[in-house]
């Protein structure tokens, strides 16, 4: 008799033509084979055909170079048994260790950048470092993003606003507050670094997980752009996705040191939408917006309190809210070598959040789309390491 494969539990994914950057439809499996069959979402369970078994010294190295030492198995599906390849659900069941569908999507804009005076301490390198990183690991797949349209933006800023940022008619007021001299190039990143996150939030449904290697642009407002943020890339894509129909309830988790002050005000009507934030308490914005659950940290806190802190408001949020996707700020500021940060929260503590965030949200069943926010190391280096764990943390 045949093996089967049985495919049920958490997280949407899409099997089959490439849509996940994958060779010839394909699941990797790790653990022992079993199993009976294959649950779609739209029809009654149906079988898969189930042709090859490969070992995993003899398998794409692509696919099983980050895969757990132990069985590994490349099963790869020939057909649906009743039609073509569907979205269906996937986890882990009847022993298996997990199911993992090739790499996680993530989408850049590095190649768009924009000038700034010298000596400007916002570190816009730390972007084409970051592709230079992890373009060969196997783990990510990156693609560059696409523009968000000026009636995409238009969802969470006011016609006003774009208008100005348009036509370049921000004031010097305006652009101090900002924190970045006005130009088109400027203009266009920031299109694509919002893009990049709608990307990512569609790519997140579909897969459970997928990033933006930049964005969490989160003091951006209404009305006004404000500290290195020129649009609310999470709000805009929470919008637009919501405009497509395709969710109704998100969960902004937002662990940058700095508050989302502009996030924060953009959802603060907003019942479907739920914000939680971790921040340093003596830190930029010195005038909060209030979200739904906040924890603020003084000066100097140390990873064991820090991480308490974002366990308990993580598991508190998850409990009063049920979200169908998740918008996680994995800021690399609360580094203890960021010159804007003022916590001393270690590289090891930095990873041991994110893979607190990822399991949290994984075992939750909730979809996440990655952003990196903010990170200013005296060693532009350093931030670079920690958004490259940040990735694999939930690529993994």
């Amino acid at each position: 008799m045949q093996p089967r494969v049985e495919l049920a539990g958490l997280e949407q994914a899409f099997l089959g033509e490439d849509r996940l950057g994958c060779i010839e439809p394909a699941l990797v499996v790790a653990g022992p084979l079993v199993g009976v069959g294959l649950h779609a979402l739209d029809r009654s369970p149906q079988l898969v055909d189930v042709h090859d078994f490969v070992p995993a010294q003899r398998a794409d190295d692509r696919v099983h170079q980050h895969l757990p030492v132990g069985e590994v198995v490349l099963v790869a599906v020939d057909r649906f048994v009743g039609g073509p390849p569907a979205p269906i659900m996937y986890g882990a069941l009847h022993g298996l260790d997990g199911i993992r569908l090739c790499a996680m999507r993530v989408f850049a804009h590095d190649t768009h950048v924009y000038p700034l005076p010298d000596g400007h301490r916002f570190p816009l390198e730390k972007y084409a470092l970051l592709r230079e990183r992890i373009e060969n690991d196997t783990r990510l797949s990156v693609t560059d993003a696409p523009a968000v349209t000026w009636d995409e933006l238009d969802r969470a800023h006011d016609p006003s606003y774009l208008a100005k940022v348009r036509a370049g008619g921000l004031s010097e007021r305006e652009q101090r507050a900002l924190g970045l001299p006005w130009s088109p190039a400027l203009v266009e990143r920031a299109r694509r670094s919002t893009g990049a996150t709608i990307a990512a939030a569609r790519a997140a449904l579909v897969d459970g997980r997928a990033g933006n290697l930049g964005g969490g642009t989160h003091h951006a407002a209404a009305s006004a752009g404000r500290g290195f943020c020129l649009f609310n890339d999470v709000v805009v894509a929470l919008r637009v996705l919501r405009g497509e129909g395709l969710l109704r309830r998100a969960l902004v988790v937002d662990l940058d040191v700095h508050q989302g002050d502009g996030t924060h005000a953009l959802l603060a009507a907003d019942p479907d939408a739920f914000t939680v934030s971790v921040n340093g308490l003596a830190n930029y914005p010195y005038r909060r917006v209030a979200g739904d659950l906040e924890l603020d940290f003084r000066d100097g806190t140390t990873d064991e309190q820090y991480l308490e802190g974002v366990e308990r408001v993580l598991a508190e949020a998850l409990r009063r809210f049920r979200p169908e996707i998740a918008f996680y700020l994995g800021g690399a500021d609360p580094y203890e070598g960021d010159r804007l940060g003022r916590l001393s929260i270690s590289k090891t503590g930095l990873a041991a959040r994110d893979e607190l965030v990822a399991d949290a949200l994984v075992e939750a069943g909730v979809p996440v789309c990655i952003t990196l926010a903010g990170g200013y190391a005296e060693d532009v280096r350093d931030t670079v390491d920690i958004n490259e764990r940040t990735l694999v943390s939930f690529a993994a």
